[in-house]
């Protein structure tokens, strides 16, 4: 299931450039600073450079209140886990951010607390906060005291009762020493019941207790035509487009995705499409050709919408084959092919997938003018040339092939397994790989990409 989510974004200081793209990162799993083998705020101010390299607008941070288990993404507390840091940290890191035109984003979990929680135990006493009933059934665990509690995401992880009507006001209390020092939060809601109304019981009160808050909205399977209510809120994380995208994949039928840009109609500017995050696999586990995967990375960072990368994506990372498997698209950052992939100088709670050895890292990957991060940087730059120019899709021939037209930009890209020949009537524009003239057509490798700089296109 993908996630729901909610930002709630604060006006921002200072510039930010013009490339809108959202990062998002696991602290913990991102880059240790003291050598505890887990990563913290620190190592990610240690790294703002590369982040900036990929024309980031927007850094998203995964949770950052104390979880059930290490990497797990349940609070059993409030505030930010000493862990990762403390808050001074968290606002040195936002000045670091707005000095480059950046924001600060952090996801907050609105679903559900540990067992240890406090909420939990008073819960048990008759406080509320958590569903109790008598008897079992699919997803109710025992108390151990004659009663059951519901638990989506499992044993460890009872989901908070939402239609308490004091739990929004509890929960915005929670959050405000994190609210003083970021720039706005995300509200993960996955599989909350009611999570619209609940969404919206937290943003009044988060916006009565802090500053200015704006809202957005990112939803998972949901249709687009269902989305409405949500996209009224703000931006939304365009799950359609990804479900369509794997589609394709498969298919070899860009039509899905087309339909999909389409029904958003003018709202498209305002969706974050993403390709992997922290509840999904990287595209290098889920898409088995490379080139494909470039193709993708291609539509994806020069499409409609402000494009989301999950950690490690800029570098072609697949799934870890290390301990532990939980989740292994949360293994370390492969920063170079040193000990532990440069990820901390001490034991690290995730083992760092030996990939980083053999050129799977930020270091040697900065080096090759070929390599995932040097297209995605090379995007980047394409992308802060339109200034706030946005994708439209163009009719093309082809069901197997998707084009945009943004600013003077042309991005054509194919599922096929053949190359395409594509027909665009009075184009005359050049290719900004080679350098080479294209003139009313375009041909598209197998599974490939073009992207050309438009010098003259009366389209009809």
């Amino acid at each position: 299931m993908l996630p729901l989510l909610l930002a709630c974004a604060s006006s921002l200081p200072g510039a930010a450039p013009s490339t809108p793209l959202v990062y998002q990162l696991d602290v913990a799993s991102f880059q240790d600073s003291d050598g505890d083998g887990i990563g913290d705020v620190q190592g990610v101010r240690w790294h703002l450079q590369h982040i900036r390299s990929l024309g980031a607008r927007t850094v998203q941070l995964l949770p950052l209140e104390p979880g059930a288990d290490a990497g797990r993404l349940v609070p059993s507390g409030t505030g930010l886990d000493p862990a990762l840091g403390t808050l001074d940290d968290l606002e040195l890191l936002a000045t670091d951010l707005h000095e480059a035109g950046m924001r600060l984003e952090v996801q907050v979990p609105l679903l559900a607390i540990g067992r240890q929680h406090a909420w939990f135990r008073e819960a048990l006493e008759g406080a509320g906060r958590v569903q109790l009933r008598g008897h079992g059934g699919d997803g109710w665990y025992p108390t151990g005291e004659g009663r059951y509690y519901y638990a989506t995401g499992g044993v460890i992880a009872p989901d908070l009762d939402w239609a308490d009507p004091g739990l929004a006001g509890d929960r915005a209390a929670t959050l405000e020493g994190l609210l003083a020092a970021v720039d706005g939060v995300v509200l993960r809601a996955d599989g909350v019941a009611g999570g619209l109304s609940a969404s919206e019981a937290l943003l009044g009160e988060l916006r009565s207790s802090g500053g200015p808050l704006g809202a957005g909205t990112v939803v998972g399977e949901a249709s687009v035509e269902g989305l409405s209510a949500w996209a009224a809120l703000g931006p939304v994380a365009d799950g359609p487009r990804l479900l369509a995208i794997e589609a394709a994949v498969d298919d070899q039928d860009l039509s899905g995705v087309k339909a999909v840009i389409a029904a958003w109609g003018q709202d498209v500017s305002g969706t974050r499409p993403f390709l992997g995050d922290v509840d999904r696999s990287r595209l290098a586990s889920r898409v088995d050709d490379p080139e494909l995967r470039r193709t993708l990375v291609v539509l994806h960072l020069l499409g409609p919408g402000e494009p989301s990368l999950y950690y490690g994506e800029e570098l072609d990372v697949a799934d870890a084959t290390t301990d532990p498997v939980v989740a292994p698209w949360r293994a370390p950052m492969p920063w170079d092919s040193g000990a532990h992939c440069g990820f901390t100088t001490g034991e690290p709670w995730f083992t760092p997938d030996p990939a980083c050895a053999v050129g799977v890292n930020a270091y040697d990957e900065a080096r090759d003018p070929g390599s995932m991060l040097s297209l995605v940087r090379w995007l980047a730059s394409q992308r802060a040339e339109l200034g706030g120019a946005e994708a439209e899709l163009v009719s093309v021939g082809w069901s197997d092939v998707i084009a945009f037209e943004s600013g003077r930009l042309l991005v054509v890209g194919s599922v096929a397994d053949v190359p395409r020949s594509v027909s665009f009537p009075g184009l005359r524009a050049v290719d900004l790989v080679d350098a080479s003239a294209v003139v009313s057509s375009l041909e598209v490798p197998a599974r490939g990409w073009r992207v050309v700089r438009v010098d003259a296109w009366e389209r009809p």
